[in-house]
């Protein structure tokens, strides 16, 4: 990095992203094989970078107002729990969230807006065809059995303008979900009322396991109603 630069770098912290931009950076040193990020007064785990104290420091934090979670539960044969196959699950579905963040990511965000500005259903069908396959291609690591339908659920959800921050276990399967607009919420929450996720996990999960399952999907309202006041105070 040159004396004088300007740059931006992120950090998971905790679950949040933070976002540093970082301007008269002179005798920057950096340590990839350290732990933690060390900035000023600041201590950061995931990597380790030296700014002296009086560089101008600029922390922008996105908060979690802007997040909800997605859940998912599941019901096998004669009703039993199928806890060892949701992990499997949702193993595949974070390593796929994961390795779409981390290749290319803008292609995905072009099909995303093209299809949010089609004006016809022919032009958003384009779009969420350039969508599915751009998914289909970054999903390397989960079995050929599973790959089309993880791809119809992670398109589903991020077809309305919605980033998946996170996916993890627990009781059921959480999706953490990014909304960037009040307008992509509500789209996420007639997703999530319209029966479409239950259809498409519960088609996943009978794959996996080559017997029926079910899968109910549900989103907080406290989180939405949360969710959609900050996005619409954000909006001004």
């Amino acid at each position: 990095m040159a004396n004088g630069q300007t740059f931006e770098f992120s950090i998971d912290l905790r679950r949040r992203l933070i976002t540093l931009s970082l301007y008269r950076v002179c005798d920057v040193t950096e340590c990839v094989s350290s732990t933690c990020v060390f900035v000023s007064a600041f201590l950061l785990p995931t990597a380790y970078l030296y700014v002296k104290a009086s560089d101008v420091i600029l922390f922008t934090f996105n908060s979690t107002d802007s997040m909800v979670d997605i859940h998912v539960g599941f019901t096998g044969p004669e009703n039993k729990g199928l806890r060892d196959e949701e992990e499997t699950l949702m193993t595949y579905l974070r390593e796929g969230a994961e390795e779409l963040k981390s290749h290319d990511p803008e292609r995905i965000k072009q099909a995303v807006r093209g299809y949010r500005q089609a004006k016809g259903t022919i032009g958003r069908e384009c779009h969420y065809d350039k969508l599915v396959t751009t998914i289909t291609e970054r999903l390397t690591k989960q079995p050929e059995m599973l790959v089309a339908f993880i791809t119809q659920i992670l398109a589903a959800i991020m077809i309305k303008d919605i980033e998946i921050d996170e996916v993890r276990g627990g009781n059921s399967i959480a999706i953490r979900c990014r909304c960037k607009t009040a307008d992509g919420l509500l789209d996420l929450d007639k997703l999530v009322d319209s029966g479409e996720l239950d259809e498409l996990f519960s088609l996943a999960m009978s794959c996996l396991i080559h017997q029926p399952a079910a899968a109910s999907v549900s989103m907080s309202e406290e989180e939405f109603k949360r969710c959609l006041k900050s996005l619409n105070a954000d909006a001004g």
